[in-house]
């Protein structure tokens, strides 16, 4: 009759779940022992890969509490940090050749079980609990090898760096990354960075940035925000991506030096493909929330990310969207209820240091007047001679 293999179900601690236990010689005790190391070390590698490629809140609970559990837990993911940091540090041409060989199989075939037993239909064969100590000992050799060798294989999606980045309202920020590129956040943004074995990566959750990339053929840079995917090799250029507003949800990117390919996030890699936009200095598109990538326009230099000068440049904006604009840095004090007055168009050059002061000259270009409103505000009202 062929052999059925058998399954060990694993709780959520890392553990065996329920396997029985032999007893009377001490070597069924060697082999469980053996087999929980084994599992602890095995969901200690998922752990790492799973924290490595990032955690949500809750899954960081989680991952707290298994490593509270029991002392081993903690014990095998550090000692799996630190067999990884000294891959890491290895030479290149000593990380190729180590991923060229296969996972060590440690022999075992001199080691002979002590006695057999007729297995009862409650336990497991005999044959799997009646180890010899130097066979279980073998065996967590082999599973910890074999262990260690996954955690290789994922090392390339593992990220060397690792960082989060936010600015609050009304602050700019810029950032050094390890490679040489420099990132320069707005006000009210928020972004990750990683930087992997073959890539180097921005996730942007809100706000704008510009980004000046260090050349690297061999590590492209792509910048991932909403449904849009940016990627270069070395230039400068910004990306804009709000979750609210009135262009809540689409992606601006404009290029001020070098060539940024454009395309939808599914897209991966530098090969060109049929739904890629290529900017080069001086352009700039916009990727909508439907994916659709928007017609190439040509930007002036100094409205490229003008927000880092201190300044934001409206062109012929309708007043709502400009007051919006300048509310990301900071309260306004006003407020639009008419349809008409949020459709006036307005132009100009305006710091981003004192919003509040939009106020004071709002008045002198527009036909408008300010009524003070019970909250503080002042409520932007058409002109009555109007």
């Amino acid at each position: 009759m062929p052999h059925t293999p058998r399954t060990i179900s694993r709780s959520p601690s890392g553990t065996p779940a329920g396997p029985p236990t032999a007893s009377g010689d001490g070597h069924g005790a060697a082999h469980d022992e053996a087999l929980t190391d084994n599992a602890v070390h095995q969901a200690a590698v998922d752990w790492h890969t799973r924290q490595e490629l990032g955690l949500n809140p809750q899954e960081a609970a989680e991952l707290a509490q298994w490593l509270a559990a029991n002392p081993l837990h903690r014990a095998a993911m550090q000692r799996l940090e630190t067999s990884m940091k000294l891959l890491r540090d290895l030479p290149e041409a000593d990380r190729l050749r180590l991923r060229a060989t296969r996972p060590v199989t440690v022999p075992v075939r001199h080691c002979q079980p002590v006695h057999t037993r007729t297995p009862s239909p409650r336990r497991w064969p005999a044959s799997l609990l009646l180890f010899s100590r130097q066979q279980a000992m073998a065996a967590l050799l082999a599973s910890v090898l074999l262990v260690g060798w996954l955690g290789w294989q994922h090392w390339p999606e593992s990220p060397s760096f690792s960082e989060r980045y936010a600015t609050s309202v009304g602050e700019s920020r810029g950032i050094d990354l390890p490679d040489g590129s420099h990132l320069l956040l707005d006000t009210d943004t928020r972004l990750s960075v990683r930087f992997f074995a073959g890539r180097r990566e921005v996730q942007m959750a809100h706000g704008q940035a510009l980004f000046d990339i260090a050349s690297d053929a061999d590590k492209p840079f792509e910048v991932l925000a909403g449904d849009a995917r940016a990627t270069v090799v070395g230039t400068r250029f910004s990306v804009r991506y709000l979750t609210g507003g009135t262009d809540a949800q689409s992606v601006d990117v404009a290029v001020e030096e070098g060539r940024v390919r454009v395309r939808h996030k599914a897209g991966t890699g530098m090969a060109p493909s049929a739904d890629a936009i290529e900017l080069s200095a001086g352009q700039a598109v916009r990727v909508s929330p439907s994916r659709a990538i928007g017609t190439v326009l040509a930007v002036p230099e100094n409205q490229i990310a003008s927000w880092r000068s201190g300044l934001l440049h409206f062109e012929d904006m309708p007043l709502e969207q400009a007051l919006a604009e300048l509310g990301r840095y900071g309260p306004t004090g006003l407020v639009i209820r008419d349809p008409a007055v949020a459709a006036l168009r307005i132009g100009g050059s305006y710091p981003t240091q004192h919003p509040e002061q939009f106020a004071q000259v709002l008045t002198r270009i527009l036909p408008v007047h300010l009524v003070r409103q019970s909250d503080g505000r002042h409520e932007v009202r058409l002109s009555p001679s109007r």
